[in-house]
């Protein structure tokens, strides 16, 4: 069985394997206070990394190699993650007389039923949530499967950057240890935007917890092929120099641009959360990834969509260790949430929501 309900207090790096970048973070435990001890962004090869499939591991391992190195730290405890599409979730219910190796034998009997694939080509994890309401002869019992293949791969990267895998998370619990603590109250309901590089993201939370996701084709590489119309600049120093505000101020225009583009694309993913049939009422949409630092993005979004948008920081709630380059790290943020969530999960079960 794969590692999601795992994990443990020691030092520990998140590891978030992306289509066009490799982000990295590096956690440790000061009392009870996690402490950022160091982090690395390194773009990665073409089609090393494909729609969530390692194409490359050597290259992808290399440049988990580079991200550690220019973070600056020897952890060798590392977390990472599979995306939510490629993950079944079911919560069932079973006998209270089975425990120990007779449960988990009793799990993989009754995952074999509603999974779709060979059970001996699935990574299968469970976790005990307590006993069924109005019947405690009976425990509900969360399942997550995942094909073999794509942990695996993920692992042997690891494992070929001279790391062992603590952990194979899934993005959208990865998530919720990225919302800020008033979004933890029951009652609250709000969203996060995740804008990666071929994909925008949209997650729904209700009292901390994941409700709903949902992939969207727009991302920031459709902005920077647009910006190479008008530079020379090659890919990857283009791909920097957006992440940190750094691009020349005759492209501002089309920057602004594309932000009209990138609040049409959050509309319309609100659009679909509406469609799906919720009725919460989401009280703050948080935006992250590279399009977040997109000029004016927020004042945008806010007046398209009539609540309050912020920058999803949750570097605010870590100590930041003596070492760390301030402007560098302010510069990366909007890149490393996932990877930050990612140690989260590795340094203290506090920051578990579900």
């Amino acid at each position: 069985m794969f590692k999601l309900f795992g994990g443990n207090k020691q030092s520990v790096l998140g590891v978030d394997i992306g289509n066009s970048s490799l982000k990295l973070v590096a956690l440790s435990f000061r009392g009870k206070t996690p402490v950022l001890d160091g982090f690395g962004v390194i773009s990665l090869p073409e089609k090393s990394f494909v729609d969530g499939s390692i194409e490359k591991p050597e290259e992808v391992a290399d440049a988990i190699v580079k991200a550690q190195r220019l973070a600056g730290v020897k952890a060798t405890r590392a977390i990472t993650s599979v995306a939510a599409s490629d993950v079944i979730t079911k919560e069932i219910q079973i006998s209270e007389l089975f425990y120990g190796f007779d449960l988990e034998e009793q799990v993989k009997i009754e995952a074999d039923q509603f999974i779709p694939y060979p059970i001996e080509d699935v990574a299968l994890d469970f976790e005990v949530l307590g006993p069924v309401q109005g019947n405690p002869a009976f425990n509900r019992i969360g399942i997550v499967a995942c094909r073999r293949d794509g942990v695996s791969a993920r692992e042997d990267c690891l494992d070929l950057a001279g790391l062992q895998c603590d952990v194979v998370d899934v993005d959208t619990y990865v998530y919720e240890r990225a919302l800020p603590p008033e979004e933890l109250v029951p009652g609250r309901a709000c969203a996060i935007v995740d804008f990666g590089a071929h994909n925008l993201t949209f997650y729904a939370f209700k009292d901390g917890l994941i409700s709903y996701h949902r992939e969207h084709t727009f991302g920031g590489e459709e902005l920077l092929q647009q910006l190479q119309l008008y530079t020379e600049l090659p890919h990857d120093e283009l791909a920097a120099q957006l992440r940190h505000g750094e691009l020349d101020p005759s492209l501002i225009s089309l920057m602004e641009s594309f932000a009209d583009s990138a609040v049409q694309q959050v509309s319309r993913a609100l659009q679909f959360y509406s469609a799906s049939g919720s009725q919460e009422q989401l009280s703050t949409l948080y935006i992250t990834g590279g399009l977040a630092s997109l000029p004016g993005i927020k004042d945008k979004l806010s007046s398209e969509l009539g609540i309050r948008v912020h920058g999803l920081d949750p570097f605010e709630r870590v100590e930041i260790a003596s070492q760390i380059n301030m402007d560098r790290l302010n510069a990366e943020k909007n890149a490393l949430t996932k990877a930050l969530s990612l140690a989260l999960r590795g340094v203290g079960g506090q920051y578990e929501n579900h």
